[in-house]
């Protein structure tokens, strides 16, 4: 009797291949959530924890209310210990920034404009009123060109990342028409920085009522942590695409009114800038050849954190300042120049 052969398995139904297909979404999905959230706890494990999000400024001095930028509170008065125990104060203007105040938006004649941006070393954690990065700036540059008026606006904010510098730009900074903006130690490829942590927190009842004790505190604080740094290493690469989309504003304002664009790291390349730099806007990038860790061992920064010193801040100001200036002679010999 001949050996029958086993009948071939019959293909599955149409409704059968949709129905498998969903249910793999649907496991994959929960696998790919599942990975996150170990991610992020493992991740938050490492970040952190405590109540302040900075180790000098409190979650309540921030404001919110205008826009997608969460800059801190006017004329605020306060001080904080940095990371070698010395105590420093600082204060904000009228519009929330460090001070000196901001120039009224229309200016006189012959005055050029100088707008600083960054996060906390620009801010000035560590140091008190006067010597910040941008006012060291300012000095410089009245030696560099005496004679002319050039203010320069400090527009830093802790922990305030270049995608948030540039929204920061767009609906406070270019109102003022500078003819020079600088961005100090621009993060390119991070975007969960304080601006947007300090959002989310305000727009979630859950991580405001969890703020109401130090526990929650500490828990919010290492899973922003956390989060922000699984999406980085992630996405870091991907980021700079996200950024130069919010550059592209700036390129506009370089092609109509002349703005002249410079970054300068604190430590590291220029790698992530480049990447994140939209084609067609001209800027000038330097750093100060420091690695990150050559940077921390330097005599400019406080020890025990990364913000550099009252000194470390005139030391790093001179290495752009002069390149600053050459930028705003370019601006005057264009404003004198034969239409």
């Amino acid at each position: 009797m001949p050996e029958l052969e086993p009948a071939a398995p019959s293909p599955p139904s149409p409704r059968g291949r949709a129905l498998w297909s969903a249910r793999a979404w649907v496991v994959q999905g929960l696998l790919a959530l599942l990975v996150g959230a170990v991610g992020v706890v493992l991740l938050a494990g490492r970040s952190p924890g405590g109540g302040g999000f900075h180790a000098d400024v409190s979650l309540g001095d921030y404001d919110c209310s205008q826009g997608r930028v969460c800059k801190l509170l006017p004329k605020l008065v306060r001080h904080g210990t940095d990371g070698s125990g010395r105590v420093f104060h600082y204060t904000t203007n009228a519009a929330g920034f460090r001070s000196p105040e901001l120039p009224p938006e229309a200016r006189t004649e012959g005055a050029l404009r100088v707008q600083v941006y960054g996060s906390s070393p620009v801010f000035g954690l560590g140091v008190d009123d006067g010597d910040t990065l941008p006012e060291q700036l300012a000095r410089a540059l009245a030696v560099a060109l005496p004679g002319r008026q050039v203010e320069v606006m400090n527009l830093g904010l802790p922990e305030n990342f270049l995608v948030s510098q540039l929204e920061t730009y767009d609906g406070i900074g270019r109102a003022y028409r500078p003819d020079v903006v600088v961005f100090v130690q621009a993060e390119a490829t991070r975007l969960s920085d304080m601006n947007a942590r300090v959002r989310q927190i305000k727009q979630s009842r859950v991580l405001t009522a969890l703020l109401a004790t130090p526990f929650g505190q500490n828990l919010v604080n290492r899973w922003q942590n956390g989060a922000s740094e699984l999406t980085h290493l992630l996405f870091g690469r991907g980021m700079a695409r996200v950024v130069r989309g919010h550059m592209e504003r700036l390129a506009a304002d370089q092609r109509e009114r002349g703005t002249e664009v410079l970054v300068f790291q604190l430590h590291g390349a220029l790698d992530d800038v480049r990447r994140a730099v939209p084609e067609g806007l001209r800027w000038e990038g330097l750093t100060s050849g420091l690695a990150y860790d050559a940077y921390i061992a330097s005599p400019w920064v406080i020890r025990g954190e990364w913000h550099p010193t009252a000194e470390g801040h005139r030391h790093f100001v001179a290495m752009f300042a002069p390149a600053v200036a050459s930028a705003l002679e370019r601006v005057a010999a264009r404003s004198v120049a034969p239409r």
